[in-house]
This record gives C-alpha cells, structure tokens and sequence, in this order.
C-alpha cells in the first residue's frame, strides 16, 4: 500500500507492516488518538498567528521534534504578495527544538513514516517569486528513499518551483548540524551521498529518457493551482491534481539526479501526458464467439478483478470494464473461486499476523476506534444536553426497568436508548444551527460576523457549518419504484418468498438470525406495556455561545466519525463486491510485437490511460456510479433510438445489470431484427463512431472539469458584517458545492457512454447471446427479485445463485427478450419518412396547400390592363347633323363613364360653339333638342337627371361603332372566377365595410349601420375641421379659479375671476360645439338617417369599386374594366354636410325657406311636403351652377382622373349588381372596422417549414408542432386544415387560441385562404350561446375559440347533461381518466350534435401537465375532444417550460397508447446530457417537428445591470427582517402577526381582525415564496425604482422608435407607463384585466393594418406574451427576469418574429441582488432545453451515432 496518503490511508500499513511501530501504537494508545487529537486540538488562525497552542511533542532519534500541524490538517498563510494560501497536510508538520534556521525560527520538518530511516533529505526551499534564491531548509525525516522525500514535499505545493535542490544527509552529520544551528543559525548543507544533488531535468522528469524531438516552443504560464502549457501548435492547461496523477499511477519518481536547475514544465507535462503503458497493463486475446481467433486487446488491471480495455481493436472496445475467464470456461466457478482465495489469503495474513504478534493489536485498534467514537458521541449528547437545559435523568438508561428482559433484548433496549438520544441532540443542533442563521444579533454576539467557507477546525465554524450542504450520493433524478412495478406486474409476497426457497434451497435461518429474531420480538412487547414519554420538542436557545457549543460539539463528532469510518475500513480490508462487467472467454495467446507497438503508439490508447486515470482519481466520491450509469444508458438509448426508432430498454436495466448486462440485452434485439450485411453495417458504424469520438469526448469532459475546479475555486467569501452577507455566503457555499457535484457529474457520464458504447460493440462483435451472467454485488436475495420482476421478468426467466461475496444472476434467452422492446420497423419507417419530410427530402418549390390564396403577384410589380377609351372629341363635320354629332359625343362620354354633369359643362363650353360653326343659337337649338336643359315648367334640369338618357346614347353609340365587342360602362360586365374573386376580395381586405355598403339600406343589420357610421367618422369627418381644436380651445381654461370669496362685510359672492373664466370658457365650448362634426349634424344636413346611410355606403361603394377595378385589371390585364364617375346619392346635401361654411349658410336658409315652401290648407301649413321642396329648391339651384359653369368655359376639358368631393366611383351598374351578388359569399368573413393587409403567401425557400409541417400533419394526422415564435404557425393551423378540406380529409376544425390571439386569426384567414370558400367563426367577445350555436352549425368551417371560453363551453354543457353545477361537473371531469374524460367529450358532442374532424391548439404549452402539476380543467377538457378528433395540432414556440415530464405530455396528447407511462419515459429522456437530448429529438421525430424560422435581421439580446437604488436596499433589509422574524417565531412554534403582515401587507387587506393570527401562520409556512414575492415586490415596483429608471434611459436612447415593454405585474405595467407619459411618449398598456376585444383594439393602436398608429409605446404584462404580431417595434425590454425560457422567448418574439424589417434590441434587465442573478441562471439553463426541441430536425441524422449509421446506409 502506498505510504503517500492521508493519515487516516496510513493506519493499517502502520499496524499491519511495520512491527516496530506496534508497540509505539499500544503505549501510546493507538494511532487513532493521534487522529482524533488532530480534530480536538487543531488551532485557530488566530492561534497560529500567535503561535500559542498546545503542541504534540515526539523524539525522533534523540531530536525533540514539535508538530505543528498534523496529518490532514489544513496549514495556512499569506504570501508576500498578501494573497491567503492553504494546504492539506499530508504528512505531520514541525521543527525541531533548539534549532535556528537561516530565517530566524527553528528548523522545519515533515516527519515520515519510517522511524527507522537513516537518511535525512534536506530540501532547499526557493523564494516565492524570486525562484532562483534559496529560502530556507524543510528538512524530510522518516522517509525511505530520496524520491518518496521529494514526492512528499511536492505534495504540499502549488507550484514546482518551490522544490530547489535535495541534500541526502545520514542521520548523524544531521544531528550534528542541526544541534550546530542553535549557535550559529545557517542552512544545512553536506556532500550528496551520492551522486550531484538532485535537480530538476526537462528532458528525464518522468521516464528517464530524452525528451520526444516533435516537442518544440513550450512556454508555461502558472496561476494558483493550474499550470497552462503553450505548445507550438496547440495550448493545454494542467492542473496540480494532473501532476499527482501521473506521479501516483506511473510508480515513479519523476526527478532523476543531474540536469539543469530551471526546469521546461511544458515538455515535463506533455511527456507526462504522451507516457507509454502504464504499469500493470497486459496484453490479452478475447473470444467473442468462444472459440476461433480471437481479438488482441490491452487491459489495465483493476483493484476489483476486472479489467479495463485501453487500447487494441482500433478503439472500438476502449474503456470496456471486462472480466476474462479461460476458453469454456465458467463466471460463478470464477467468483466463487476468488472468494475462496480472498478467504484463504485471509486466512494466511490472520496467521502471519499470529506468527508476527501484531494480529491482536490489530483487533484491539478496531476496538479502540469504536470506543473512541462511542465516547465522542456521549460527549457530543452531554454537550447539548447541558447547553438545551435536559433533565440529567434523561441521559442514563434505567437498568432496573429492564432487568426482567434477556441479555440480548436489554442490549438492544440500550442500542435503542442511546439512538433516541443522538436524535433528540441532533435535533436541538439543527434547530439553533436554524436559529443563529435567521437571528442576526445572535451572530454578533457569538462573534460569526466573518466566517469561513469551510473549515477542518472543529473549534472553527464555517458557513458550511451554519448551513451544511450533505454530501450525499445523487438520485438517478426519478423514483425507480421498483417495488410497485413489481407488483404490478404480478410479484407478491408469497411468490417473491417461494423464489427466494427455490434459490436458496430453504436453508432455515442461523442461530443469530433467530436471536436478533427473538430480541426484538421480546423488546416491541415490553415497550407495548411500558411506552417511553415521548421527550419534548427541542427548544431554541435564547444563549447564542450555548447555541454555538453545540454546533462545535456537533463539528467535532462529525470529524471524529469521518475519522473513524476511513480508518475501520482501511483495517478491515472489506470483502470485494466484484464489478457488474463483460464476461468473455479470454486467452494469453502470442501477440505480435508490431501489433503491440502500433496499438502502445495510438493516441487513442494514450488519451484512454490519462482519461481512465482522472476518473478512477474520482472514483471514490460520492455517488459517481450513478452518473456513470445515467451516461452509460444515455447512450444505449441514443443508438436504439437511431438504430430502431425508438427505445428498446428502460433504465431500470441499466441500474440492474449494468452497463455490459443492458449491452447484451440490446444487442440481442439487434440481432434478431437485423440480419447479414444488415447487422454488420450497424455494428462498423458504432465501431467507427466509438472509436472516432472518444479522444474528443473524452478532452471535453476533463477540459469542462477543469474549467468547473477553477470556478469553484474563485468563488471566495466577503467579509461578513450584517445578515444579508451571511445570507450571501451561505449562496455562494451552495454555489460551490453545484459546482463542485456538476464537475464530477461530468466526468462521469462521458466515462458511462464510452464504456457503454465499448460493451454494445463488444455484444454486437458477438453472436446473439443465449443467456448472460451478471453480478449484482452484495445485494439480497429479496431485493434482487423485486428489482428483476421490476424490470420485467419473471419466474423461469432467471437463476440466482451465491457466488463468494456477490450474488450472480443468469437469465435466459425468453428473459432476455423480456427486457427489450423488439424493433418496430413500422415506426422505424415512419420516422425516416417524417425524417425526410423535416430535411426538406419532399419540399417542392412554390408548393402551397390546397385552398390556400396563391398571390405572388403581391410581391412583385404588376402593371393593371388599361381599358380603351371609346369616346371621340367633339366633329360636328364627321355627323349628318349638329344634334347627331352632339348625341354621338355624348354617348362616347357615356361610355367612358364621365359624369353628365362634366359632360354637359364641356356641351355648354364656348369652345363647343366655335367648333359648331360658330352659329351659337343653332347650337343651343341642336343641343337642347338633344339634351333639354329645362323642364316643362321652365327650370333648370340638373345634370343628373340625363343619366338614363345618356346610357341610352352610349349604347347606340358603342353598338354603332364597335358592334358587339365593346360594352359601354353602364353594361360591362367581368368573368366570375377565383381572379375577380379574389379581386373583390382583395378590395374588401383594404374596405371590409364594403359588405354593407352593398346591401340595400333595410337589409343592414345595427352592427353593420354603426359600422358604416364609424368608417365615416374616421374617414371622411376628420376632414370638415373642428376636430382637432378641442385641446387648443381648452388650455387657456385648464384652471378653474376659486368661484366664491368673501367681502369687506364678510359675505360670500361668485368671484369676478371665476366669472371671467366661466364666460369664456362658455364662449369657447359654443366654438367648439360650433366648429365640431357630429354624426346628428350630418344626418340633420342630409334630411334623414337613411339618406346619411346611402351617402355613406356610396363613398364606401367608390372605394371598394375603384380598388376592385384596379385589382382585377393586374389579375386580367386582357380583359380590363373601365372606372367612371357618378355624384353620390343626395350629393348637394352631403356637400353642405361636410362644409362648415356652406352648411351653416344651408341651415340659415333652410330656416327662412322652411316658412315660404311650406303649402296651407285652410290657413294650416300642410305636412309632408317641406323635405321634398327643399330638396327641389337645391337641385334647382345646382342645375342653375351647372349651366353657369358651362357658360364660362373656354375650350372643351380634358377627361380628368381626380374626383370631385360629391362624386364616386363606379364601375357601371351592371358590374356592381354583380359585386353585389358576390359580396354574400366573399364577404362573409370580414368585419366592419378591420382591414386586413394582404401578402403573397409562400411555403418555399425560407418558408419552407411551414410545406414541411403541414405534409408532416397530413401523413401522422396527429402532431406536435415545435415552431419558435414567430415561425407563421397561424399560416400552418389554416393551411393544414384548407389541404386537408381540399382532399375531402376533413370537413370542420376547431382551432383553440389565447384571447389575445383570437381577433389576429380573423386577418390570418382572410389574408390566407382562398377568398368565398371557407366560412370562419372567429368572433372576440361572443356570448356562450353565439359560440354554441357556432359549434353546431355545420357551415362553419372553421371555428376559433379562446382555450377557457371553450373548457367554459364544455363544463356547460356537460353540467346540463348531467344536472349538476358546474363546479360538480368540473370536479368529476378532473377526476376521471383520459380514456374517461374522452368518452365524456364524445358524449357531450354527439348528444348537441358537434362534430369536428381536426383540433388545432395553439400556444397548446398553456394547457401542459407535468409532474407535480397535473390536471388543469383547461387541459382535461381540450385534451378530452382533441382525443375524439382524427386530426390534432399541438402547436407551440416552446413545447417544454421546465423539464422532459413536460414532453412526455405533450406526446401523450398525440399519441395516448404509445405514451402512457411517465416514468418510463422519464427513466428513458430524463437526463440533461447531449445523449438524452439526442435520443429524445429522435422520439419526438415520431410524432413531431420542430423548427424557427427567423426574420433576416440582426437581433442584439443584451443583459443590462441594474444598481437597486438606495431605497429598495433599504426596503429590502427590512423585508429580510421580517423574514427572519417570521421563520424564528415558526422555530419557536409561535405566530409572529406585525411580521408576517409587514411581509405581505396585501394578503391582511380585507380579513378581519380575528383571522389575522390563523392567516400569519399559513403564511409563516410559506414563508420562503412569500419572502421571494416581497423582494420582487421591491425591485420591480417600489418606489424610487432603479429598473424604471433603467427603461426610461433605454427608452430614450432608442430615439423615438417604437417598442415593447414587458412586466409582470399590473402595478409595475401602471408604474412604467405613468413614467414614460410623464417624459412625453405615447403608451399603451395591455394585462389580463383587458377583454379579447380590448387587446386587439390595443394591439392596433400600436400596430394598426392601415392608418397612423396611437401608441409607440406598448407596456404589457404576460397577457400579451403570447400570439400578438408588434413587428412595428424594433425593441423589447424585460421589466423582470421571467421564470421560463419559455416566456422570455415568447415576449421577445413578439418583435423578434417574421415580418420584422428592421434589427431588434431586446434588454433584459437585471438587478445587483442574488435573487435576480439566481432567476438569470435559471433562465439559462431552461433556454438549453427550449432551444434543444426547437432545433430544426433536419440536422438529426448529421451528428452523432446518428450520422455513421445515416453514412453506412
């Protein structure tokens, strides 16, 4: 055994090999006082520094030598350079009395462990930082050569330079100079005893040759404990630990004498790391077939009898853990035979020991040990027994009352007594260890303001001592619970002890079996007759140094059982419990040399020997089997997923059999599901990627482990003043303990996958195995057929059988199978299809879905057809006659659609004369026969009033000119296909008030009226003025000044100041009642409200008219169609309406003309009659206009394509009677007041995604859909359902939606799907019974609905079924099972006659379940009718918040028979490794896709640091007072009322008085997340808040540009906005308080379709993190840190989404306060898994295991 380790290693090599200490160790009463007076007299710092405390004092060959520090201690100082340095001591540290050294103190030793060694090795210790100089002596005495000397003084530095050189030095000349010393103080100096003295030397440090040639330009850079080595081509850091490493495993020494004094790490290192085999390794052939030729492989022996295989067979078995038996031969022969021989060889030394006289020391040193640690405890139990106050009674045990019971039943009363009381202590420990943590005056006075992290001191408290981190063996992270799988699966008491006879040939118990039996059958019923009082609940001391006594007492009982523990076990030397490894025939067979030299040269074999050396380093901790075992089965479930598309074996084998056991098992799957060449691909392709990666993975793990070591070890500790530095320490213990476990974690999973990967090449380089062997180690019987059954076995499948020290296991062929699904090569099919799908194998470029709007036009610049013009100019000289040429121009004006009032202002024109002839009564003659410019009563005519006849003109005139290939535009017409479909309905997306402007008047519905109302405010009454004056009129006015004083005579009177404003503001609000427009003033000035409606459909009509012209003649440019003109129904009012000054003019003269045009009849006016002959009396007048216009032009006027205020425009009356006709079957999905901007739909190039998961839909039917934020899956949601409707799949969906993203969907389809063929149902605020009416109604092809409108729905209906309430009904759907609840939904559906086909969830992440947070009504009810419906989309940015549980349900809901047991699905994905990863995309790929698709921007993702102002310090000081108030009264058991009210004030509000004590204490116990809201309360919505000082800086430096603000809260939402209002930027808000209908009318004001925008500012809370488009925003910034990557994703991509023009900025603010930056890493960590499931799938078969068999296919 090595003499190089901690005293606690050195204690049986001292009892057992070395005689001559024997007799040392009995008068001295053992090593192990040693030990424990290490832990009770190790001294403080403080101690140290004055350098009085008690010191063990020794001879040593007649020199006193006095020990400072003993083995396993900690030694510690400062370095020049002031930093604090510390070391473990390995060996006892001292100098020797009445001796000087060169420094002034006496000569320093460390003492070894050979008393007899007549050699003292004299190092001549350098200068820190000056490395050249010498600085004093350490002087090496006890040791047995010159290297265990050095390799024992480099064990206690950081740094090789501090060894300088070595001087051998025989005992005596020692003596001599060192006794020399005290006279005259020198370094002690001699001749070497042989040889120069020993030197460092580059080229010989670790093997004795020269250095390799290839090494060149090493330069080596040292810091603390980590040595960075720059090669020539290449960089690599070391750690110290590296170089104890090499040192322990090469066996070595690595310093040779001669050389040069300044030795070149870097060559040192790199040989070190490029050394041959290690010693002990051999060479052997294995068989992997039995018989043949076998393969040559190298082995580097273990401690426990297996092997481990660093190198031969090109790699692909390295690190296989494998145990050889001979050819034929047997595993439980060979165990049981290495049992024997362990016996045996037990046997011998217990007779050596006999022979030797030392093997009843060695009994009697056990014996010490446990007496010692059994006087510790009863120390420890008086120490707190005296310090709690415990009645001195309760100590002893009461002989007397159990005399009457047998010897073995009182020794175990006793046991049980002395058990009780170490629980009871440990108890009061932990309550006041709780208490001086939370009390902060109790840490003052027992002086813990500044504490260390750790401490080996037990007189020393640490942080660590005030809040322990246990070091205990990580869970597998899930319950195996093998016992009730088991159980399940038929496993009974009765036949699990019928097993255990068949096996064990039911031997009957052994005579202490049945004693123990007895005793405490004896024991229960004495204590059923004398129940113990139960002793009182421990207290918390009010004394804090009685509270620390204990905590110290506590430390020391701790140290002394470590102690005690180690040592125990070193003397022991335990039964070995052999590996769960390979079992292969293997031989010694002749290797060739060339063989061996090429495999000792591979740099695989060297990389394994350094890998497996840092590993089996870490072996010994705690717990590392269990990752080991995670990484191992990792891997098996990453290659069957690749391999047969999906996973074959569950965990619990792993843990089982082991790693070489699962091997096997799965590898006999493979056989038999893949046959000849088939299997050989797959076994190469796992042999090239073993032996391919290994070296890598292998860098990576231990460059990550060094990387972890180092940040551990930078984490330091603040000086502690105040309770919140303690708090802070104590996060930074626990910081470092992660760290720590998170370091070791790795190491062991990458060991587990490379092994796993080596046993699954080796079982698949084998023949199918008929049976295996393994062994289960120590465990019983019982607990081994539990977990057999567990795993699926069952009797008949297995035989166990006693093998030594280890139970053996051999199970069958038919059990093998068991273990393993067999390949689904259905599946296996399925998901290489849904492969080649999410690769793009099946794009087709300019691919759309069936029933999907094809506009491509939209994204390019299309030039519209032209209509010919038909008219001519005016040739009297082309016509027989004057009247024939005026009728012919007339009738091609006609045509053209010019208005009649236009064309007769050109007929009147004086150049319409001279072109005559110039005969100017001829022509009024000709014109008026033609055109009679008055009525028969001799008015004016209007213009207007021609019309009819003019249609008549243009067609005699088209007819006459052009026959009949051209229509004239009253009568043209257009094609009706999907082109002029789509063009009205394109017009529509830009006019959805089109519809009514359409219908006749009485048709209209009071929506569609108010509608119209509202267009016409917006659009046209802005523009008569007034509006905007308001605000100017009223802000001299904004003070109202006081409207009473008091006189001279003290009576009260109305101010003339207050009168003064009260006139004015009079005058003002009749200016502006004057100026302003209102709808009743327009519909006063139009005569009637119906007449209003008609004028306001016509300017609509002109709208819709002109952009469908202008649509369908770029969709037709072959056939275009003509635009003209007419004035709008009652256009002589509508123009007095919408001028100020002609309206006012109007309404002075409608007053005064109302008297003389009303009739009398018999001295009465008559009714009935005033309208008409106003409305006579202004067209009069207008026709008078008219003329008098024509009479004063000049020349003949150009067509002109403006239009006049009281025109619009048409496109004849035949076209529009056919819009008409169209408008009920394309209009019927748009909504008055909700334009829709239109896109050119495209699903290729970049959108290819969105092709890929709609055919991923169409060939699974059920899918989960991964698409990040932002990735158009509204366009997929539509175009999923639309080409399943086009294929006749299909026939109605439901598709179920966050409120604020149902208004959205309504533009989504219009924008989408082909116009007139489907009819939606999306309407944001309905009432229960419209949305019920909408499910049943059959045409209603789509039907969207809010996630909790739809679960009210159901509830609902159900309760009616059932006739009970709705809380009734919610509580048994809860209750029921999935298949329940599907059931139910059905019969909900069939007996209203509901019937959908598909079920499209989207944002479906709100309706998840995971463990510990299962069966939300929302979810239950969703899930129970997308069960019933043969289509699903599970449609999501982020298909996991927290962990795999959250996925295995969202595949539950796609597929409920292959997902319905969570912890088998969470033994088999429930990692967090790369492996786990892969495996679990692989299953996803089953039944899902996931991809995001990204806007082409920059997007710059910044955490900005926030400094908490001084206040929220404040505040948060105090709200950590209360805390601590309130978790000290829970200890007391008491109720602190003022402090828990103080720590959520809210919570008091409303309750009355006497309810206050009962709520303090629920809140007492929750005290953690009601502390945790508190101090969010103060850093998100304080006063005087930094973070919104923060946004108001961001905000103002984004310059204007628009933006989003996210907050959790509604305070903080009001808070921010109040701000930034306050600094002048426009905001809106938008929380949950807000309707469907209030968001989207908020998201509009933001991010309007059409018009100016209302906000630049969006402040929102998580209401509006999901679904909502604000692309308009170019930044986003996070008030507060979310809690999932989920909602942070899912805020940014509210900007950060496709459609986004320009680069984004999203700021994530994050305040100087442990919780924020907690909440910062949390997010971390969850973005790795969001960002894992959203990777595009595409990529799945290029990494990995993956990808060799992807290449080998």
């Amino acid at each position: 055994m090595s003499q190089f380790a901690q005293l606690e290693q050195q204690l049986s090599h001292l009892a057992g090999s070395s005689p001559s200490l024997v007799k040392s160790l009995d008068e001295s009463a053992g090593e192990i006082d040693i030990l424990l007076y290490r832990h009770s007299h190790e001294p403080t710092q403080a101690q140290i520094e004055a350098g009085n405390y008690k010191k063990r004092k020794l001879s040593f060959h007649g020199l006193t030598v006095s020990i400072e520090n003993e083995a396993g201690s900690v030694r510690r100082g400062v370095d020049p350079g002031g930093k604090v340095w510390e070391t473990r001591m390995y060996f006892p540290y001292g100098y020797i009395l009445g001796s000087e050294g060169v420094d002034g103190d006496h000569v320093d030793i460390y003492l070894g462990p050979d008393e007899d060694a007549q050699t003292v090795f004299v190092v001549h210790q350098r200068q820190y930082g000056n490395w050249s100089e010498s600085d004093e002596d350490k002087c090496m005495l006890g040791f047995s050569s010159k290297e265990d000397a050095v390799r024992a003084f480099l064990l206690h530095y950081n740094d090789l330079r501090f060894l300088g050189d070595v001087t051998p030095m025989p005992l005596d000349e020692f003596k001599a100079k060192v006794r020399a010393t005290a006279d005259k103080p020198q370094m002690i100096k001699s001749e070497p005893v042989e040889g120069d003295a020993i030197k460092f030397n580059s080229d010989h440090l670790f093997d004795g040759g020269p250095a390799s040639g290839h090494v060149v330009d090493t330069k080596i850079t040292v810091d603390g404990m980590y040595f960075t080595v720059k090669f020539s081509d290449r960089q690599k850091m070391f750690s110290w630990e590296d170089v104890r490493d090499y040192a322990d495993k090469r066996g070595k020494l690595w310093l040779i004498k001669g050389g040069s004094s300044e030795p070149d790490y870097g060559q040192e290192m790199l040989k070190a790391e490029q050394s041959g085999i290690p010693t002990g390794a051999r060479w052997i052939t294995v068989h992997p077939n039995g018989e043949g030729k076998g393969q040559a492989i190298l082995v580097l022996p273990q401690s426990d009898g297996s092997m481990k295989v660093i190198g031969g067979a090109g790699g692909s078995l390295n690190h296989l853990t494998l145990t050889g038996v001979g050819k034929g031969g047997d595993y439980k022969q060979k165990l049981k035979q290495k049992a024997k021989d362990r016996r045996d060889k037990k046997k011998a030394q217990i007779k050596a020991d006999k022979a030797a006289g030392v093997h009843e020391s060695k009994v009697g040193a056990k014996s010490k040990i446990s007496e010692n640690l059994r006087k510790h405890r009863e120390d420890f139990v008086r120490t707190v027994a005296e310090s709690a106050g415990w009645d001195p009674k309760d100590l002893e045990f009461d002989e007397d009352k159990h005399a009457d019971l047998s010897d073995s039943a009182r020794a175990k009363a006793r046991k049980d007594h002395s058990a009780g009381l170490m629980k009871r202590a440990r108890a009061e420990v932990d309550l006041n260890r709780k208490s001086l943590v939370l009390d902060h005056s109790k840490q003052a006075i027992a002086g813990l303001n500044q504490l260390l992290l750790e401490s080996d001191n037990h007189e020393t408290l640490s942080v660590d001592d005030l809040n322990p981190v246990p070091e205990k063996a990580p869970s597998l992270g899930f319950d195996p619970q093998y016992a009730e799988r088991a159980e399940k699966k038929g496993l009974t008491s009765t036949s699990k002890q019928e097993i255990k006879e068949s096996f064990s040939g039911g031997k009957p118990p052994t005579p202490s079996q049945s004693m123990a039996a007895d005793a405490s059958v004896e024991l229960q019923k004495f204590q059923e007759i004398n129940p113990d009082t139960m002793p009182p609940d421990p207290k918390v001391l009010e004394d804090a140094h009685k509270a620390v006594d204990m905590l110290r007492a506590a430390k020391k009982l701790k140290l002394a059982e470590d102690a005690a523990r180690k040592s125990k076990k070193e003397i022991d030397n335990a039964s070995v419990v052999e590996q769960k490894s390979y079992v292969l025939n293997v031989s010694e067979d002749e290797i060739d040399e060339s063989v061996k030299k090429s495999i000792e040269d591979d740099a695989r074999t060297l990389s394994v020997v350094g890998f497996i050396n840092r590993v089996d380093h870490k072996s010994g901790e705690t717990g590392l089997g269990v990752h080991v075992s995670a990484g191992g089965f990792n891997s098996l479930n990453s290659f069957a997923t690749a391999v047969a598309g999906g996973s074959l074996i569950d965990r619990s084998v792993v843990d089982v059999l082991g790693l070489n056991g699962a091997a096997q098992v799965l590898a006999r799957q493979i056989h038999q599901s893949h046959e000849g060449g088939d299997l050989d691909r797959v076994r190469h392709a796992l042999e090239r990627f073993h032996a391919d990666t290994q070296v890598e993975k292998q860098d990576t793990a231990v460059k990550n482990y060094n990387s972890l070591i180092s940040a551990a070890s930078e984490i330091k500790l603040p000086d502690g003043k105040t309770g919140t530095d303690l708090a802070h320490a104590q996060a930074l213990n626990q910081q470092r303990r992660k760290i720590l476990q998170e370091a070791k974690r790795l190491m062991g999973i990458t060991s587990g996958e490379l092994e796993a990967n080596a046993a699954l090449a080796m079982a698949l380089k084998s023949s199918k195995a008929s049976h295996t062997e393994v062994s289960l180690g120590a465990a019983g019987m019982g607990s081994a057929i539990t977990q057999l059954h567990a795993i699926g076995l069952e009797k008949g499948d297995y035989a166990l059988d006693k093998a030594g020290d280890n139970l053996v296991v051999t199970i069958n062929g038919p059990g093998l199978d068991k273990l393993a699904r067999p390949v689904d090569i259905e599946g296996l099919r399925r998901i290489r299809r849904n492969l080649d799908i999410a690769s793009g194998k099946m794009d087709e470029e300019g691919w759309l879905p069936k029933g999907f709007a094809d506009r491509p036009d939209l994204a390019m610049h299309v030039e519209p057809g032209v209509a010919e013009s038909l008219a001519e100019p005016f040739s009297p000289k082309a016509h027989d006659s004057l009247s024939g040429a005026i009728r012919s121009y007339i009738g091609g004006r006609a045509a053209d659609g010019d208005p009649p009032s236009s064309i007769v202002a050109d007929l009147l024109s004086s150049n319409f004369i001279e072109r005559s002839g110039g005969d100017g009564k001829a022509y009024m003659k000709a014109l008026d026969s033609v055109v009679p410019l008055r009525d028969g009563a001799g008015k004016i005519r209007a213009a207007e009033s021609h019309t009819n006849v003019f249609s008549g003109f243009a067609d005699e005139y088209v007819s006459a000119k052009y026959g009949g290939d051209r229509s004239p535009l009253h009568s043209q017409g257009f094609s009706l296909d999907q082109k002029s479909v789509d063009a009205l309905h394109r017009s529509l997306s830009s006019n959805p008030e089109g519809v009514a402007a359409f219908k006749p008047v009485g048709d209209l519905s009071v929506k569609e009226r108010n509608g119209l109302r509202k267009w016409f405010m917006s659009n046209v009454a802005p523009k008569s003025g007034g509006q905007d004056e308001k605000a100017a009129l009223d802000a001299p006015l904004a003070t109202e000044p006081k409207k009473e004083s008091v006189d001279l005579f003290n009576d009260t009177a109305t101010s003339s100041e207050w009168k003064e404003w009260s006139g004015q503001r009079d005058e003002l609000s009749a200016a502006h009642d004057k100026a302003s427009f209102t709808w009743g003033k327009f519909v006063q000035t139009m005569g009637s409200p119906e007449q209003a409606i008609k004028s306001v459909q016509d300017l609509v009509r002109s709208r819709v008219v002109h952009d469908f012209a202008d649509h369908h003649n770029k969709l037709t440019p072959s056939s275009p169609l003509k635009v003209g003109k007419t004035v709008i129904d009652g256009n002589l009012a509508y123009l007095d309406a919408i001028d100020p000054v002609a309206r006012e003019k109007r309404q002075s003269e409608r007053k005064s003309l109302i008297d003389s045009l009303r009739d009398r009849v018999d001295g009465k006016y008559s009714s009935g009659s005033v309208a008409d002959k106003l409305q006579a009396h202004a067209q009069t007048k207008a026709a008078y206009e008219q003329t008098q216009m024509g009479l004063f032009s000049s020349e003949e006027l150009t067509p002109d394509n403006s239009i006049r205020t009281d025109e619009r425009y048409t496109v004849g009356h035949a076209a529009e009677q056919k819009i008409a006709g169209m408008m009920s079957v394309v209009g019927q999905n748009f909504k008055s007041g909700e334009p829709t901007k239109l896109w050119g739909a495209s699903m290729s190039g970049k959108y290819a995604p969105q092709q890929r998961a709609i055919k991923m839909l169409e060939a699974n039917k059920r899918i989960a859909l991964g698409y990040g934020a932002g990735s158009g899956k509204t366009a997929i949601y539509l175009g999923g359902f639309s080409h399943l409707h086009g294929q006749g799949k299909v026939k109605r969906a439901l598709m179920l939606v966050p409120s604020a993203v149902q208004a959205q969907f309504s533009g989504e389809a219009l924008r989408y799907l082909e116009p007139g063929k489907f009819n939606t149902h999306i309407q944001p605020g309905a009432s229960r019974e419209e949305r019920i009416a909408a499910y049943k109604n059959p045409d209603h092809h789509i039907a969207v609905m809010t996630h909790e409108a739809f679960r009210g729905d159901m509830i609902d209906l159900g309760a009616g079924h059932a006739g009970m309430t709705e809380q009734e009904m919610t509580a048994e759907v809860n209750s029921m099972t999935p298949q329940e609840r599907k059931s139910w939904a059905k019969g909900v559906m069939d007996h209203e006659g509901i019937n959908f086909d598909a079920t499209f969830v989207d944002e479906a992440h709100q309706l998840l379940n995971r463990q510990g947070k299962e069966n939300s009504t929302r979810a239950n009810v969703i899930d129970a009718v997308s069960d019933n419906t043969p289509y699903f989309i599970y449609g999501t940015g982020d298909p996991a918040k927290n962990d795999a549980s959250e996925i295995h349900d969202v595949l539950s809901k796609v597929d409920r028979n292959r997902y319905g047991d969570r912890g088998a699905f969470m033994r088999a994905y429930g990692q967090n490794t790369i492996e786990s990863k892969a495996a679990l995309k692989r299953e996803l790929a089953r039944n899902g896709i996931s991809n995001t698709i990204s806007p082409d921007i920059k997007a710059d993702y910044r955490n900005e640091s926030v400094s908490l102002s001084d206040h929220q310090r404040g505040e948060i000081e105090k709200v950590n007072g209360h805390y601590s108030r309130v978790k000290m009264a829970r200890l007391k058991g008491e109720v602190d009322v003022d402090a828990a009210r103080s720590l959520s004030p809210s919570s008091f509000e409303g309750v009355d008085q006497k309810d206050h004590k009962e709520l303090a204490r629920r809140i007492q116990n929750a005290a953690g997340v009601v502390h945790n809201a508190a101090v969010s309360r103060v850093i998100h919505s304080s006063d005087h808040n930094a973070k919104i000082d923060k946004i108001s800086s961001l905000v103002s430096g984004h310059d204007g540009k628009p933006g989003v603000v996210f907050a959790r809260n509604r305070d903080a939402v009001e808070k921010i906005r109040k701000r930034l209002e306050s600094e002048g930027h426009r905001v809106v808000t938008l929380t949950g308080s807000d309707s469907a209908k209030d968001k989207d009318k908020k998201r509009l004001m933001f991010q309007p379709e059409n018009g100016e925008p209302l906000a630049d500012i969006m402040v929102s809370s998580d209401a509006g993190a999901v679904g909502l488009n604000m692309q308009r925003g170019s930044w986003v910034v996070h008030h507060d840190i979310p809690a999932t990557a989920m909602l942070h994703g899912q805020r940014s991509a509210r900007v950060h989404r496709l459609g986004q023009k320009n680069d984004v900025t999203v700021h994530t603010l994050v305040a100087d306060h442990p919780s924020e930056q907690t909440a910062l890493d949390r997010l971390k960590k969850k973005y790795a898994l969001r960002e894992m499931l959203l990777d595009p799938m595409e990529t799945l078969d290029d990494t990995g295991i993956a990808s060799y068999l992807s290449n080998s296919r």
